[in-house]
């Protein structure tokens, strides 16, 4: 099942990284979303962060690492990082906007991530399996099992609505449908729980006000603390997907 068209997706990358170079690229290309997505780097930054607890010694795989804004955030926080993308214009980009001494970027090719077995302690996704189809999603993630630590972990950060619903360009799963696709595969799933809902009152208050960056910790907290009342009202949530060997 999928409706995507993948031309279609390295066109819509191919011009967001092009436009934008940076964490508007990966987040939100519409016009007029460069001050929401403000909001949304930091949030998003922060639950990928802290969910992933990395330590100085990890060894961390981003992947689909878009322009690279999540790769250079943990390169200061971990041993290694690498990212990888099926995007060219992306990876140029990373590499010239977003580069560090113990990042490393690669252009994917052919399903196969460039790298040994068992060799990364994490690694982590987020909203790159809704641009991938389910075979594909499949495969991808049998490959994230090949190079990850037996005592390793993979997260998967993906937007979740109440029904699947498809397009060109996305495959906006339901939460069911992602229980599935994970056991068509030879991970295990050993958690999922909801990090962002949209909208949210932190958010939405963002969107209302200059761009005052002090306010952000405080508005993100709001919206953390309020991320499961009246779910009913969410247009989607993202969930972190936390699977293991």
């Amino acid at each position: 099942m999928s409706g995507i068209d993948k031309k279609q997706v390295e066109d819509f990358f191919n011009k967001a990284a092009v436009t934008h170079q940076n964490e508007n690229a990966v987040l939100d290309v519409a016009n007029g979303q460069q001050h929401s997505n403000i909001y949304r780097n930091y949030f998003t930054t922060k639950y990928i962060i802290k969910n992933l607890h990395p330590t100085s010694d990890n060894i961390i795989l981003d992947f689909g690492c878009g322009v690279g804004r999540i790769s250079k955030k943990l390169s200061g926080l971990s041993k290694k990082v690498v990212g990888v993308d099926s995007n060219a214009a992306m990876i140029e980009t990373a590499k010239q906007k977003f580069a560090a001494n113990n990042i490393e970027y690669f252009l994917l090719n052919d399903f196969k991530i460039p790298e040994g077995n068992n060799q990364f302690d994490a690694a982590f996704s987020h909203w790159v399996f809704q641009h991938i189809n389910d075979e594909e999603s499949v495969m991808w993630l049998n490959e994230l099992k090949r190079i990850l630590k037996p005592t390793g972990k993979i997260l998967m950060f993906e937007q979740v609505k109440n029904e699947t619903k498809e397009s060109d360009k996305h495959l906006f799963r339901s939460l069911a449908h992602y229980k599935n696709l994970i056991e068509k595969s030879e991970l295990k799933l050993t958690a999922f729980f909801p990090v962002m809902r949209v909208p949210a009152r932190g958010m939405s208050v963002w969107n209302k006000l200059p761009s005052i960056k002090i306010l952000l910790p405080m508005l993100s907290f709001i919206d953390t603390i309020t991320i499961n009342r009246k779910p009913a009202l969410a247009d989607y949530f993202t969930y972190c997907f936390v699977l293991s060997k």
